[in-house]
């Protein structure tokens, strides 16, 4: 008898325990995952096409301040794509791994698929392609700067010269579920522009609820920029979006990159 109870306060101790330890994981959420790495991507339409394996796996190590490293390939397709799913990862944000509420060290494994098929869905809906920045130098550096450390801010880029409220108002559609319960707020979004002119890591930090976020995610989605700068050189930076929903007067309107912008 106190034997088996031994055990099983040592089962219980071994239970809580596990508890404390909260894994490792990605800011946005792991839904966005897969449209980041094909939105994103540098291969060609004709080395998608031909890539019969779809998907690289990535073992590698997040430390306590949600930097990556050591990645090591489980599953291949080839070099190239290799190259291109480590890089994709690494402009990833992390939250790091916590034992008993204090950041510690963990390992992640993560799945980056290549499926042309979805990418050519995407298109159909129009989501926002990396625009032609060939007249414009990128910095070699990794670092993302805060808004108010930029020399120049990012602006959205239209076909029809329309401004960023002008563009939101014309393609919200408003989500049947919030119409239906008349639900109406403010959805707010951070979110990296990066230095290709999309966006990326994007978090909901304010909830509305309804089909709002989704629809809020989907906005984002669609716009391409023209990368905030630093001495002459696109540089990756942190945003802010507020869009909001207003039913009783059917419009939108959005506050973009307020002060406080930090993620």
């Amino acid at each position: 008898m106190k034997k088996s109870l031994f055990l099983l306060l040592m089962f219980s101790a071994f239970i809580v325990k596990a508890q404390y330890f909260r894994p490792a994981q990605t800011i946005t959420d792991k839904i966005l995952l897969k449209d980041y790495f094909l939105l994103h991507t540098t291969l060609s339409d004709s080395e998608l096409q031909q890539i019969k394996n779809k998907k690289v796996i990535l073992r590698f190590s997040i430390d306590e301040f949600g930097q990556t490293d050591d990645f090591k390939i489980l599953k291949s397709i080839s070099p190239k794509a290799d190259q291109e799913a480590v890089r994709l990862v690494k402009n990833l944000l992390w939250q790091p791994a916590t034992r008993n509420g204090n950041p510690t060290n963990d390992q992640q494994e993560i799945v980056v698929l290549f499926h042309y098929k979805h990418l050519h869905r995407l298109r159909m809906k129009d989501y926002a392609e990396a625009p032609d920045l060939s007249g414009f130098q990128k910095s070699i550096s990794q670092n993302i700067y805060s808004f108010a450390a930029l020399e120049k801010a990012p602006e959205p880029m239209f076909k029809d010269k329309l401004t960023l409220n002008q563009f939101i108002l014309t393609n919200l559609s408003y989500p049947e579920e919030a119409y239906t319960r008349s639900i109406s707020g403010t959805v707010s979004l951070d979110f990296i522009i990066e230095k290709n002119g999309l966006a990326s890591n994007i978090v909901i930090t304010e909830s509305v609820g309804g089909g709002c976020d989704q629809e809020a995610i989907r906005l984002l989605q669609h716009i391409e920029w023209v990368p905030g700068m630093v001495h002459d050189s696109l540089v990756r930076s942190r945003n802010h979006l507020d869009i909001q929903f207003n039913l009783g007067e059917k419009r939108m309107q959005n506050i973009p990159n307020r002060q406080g912008t930090n993620l």
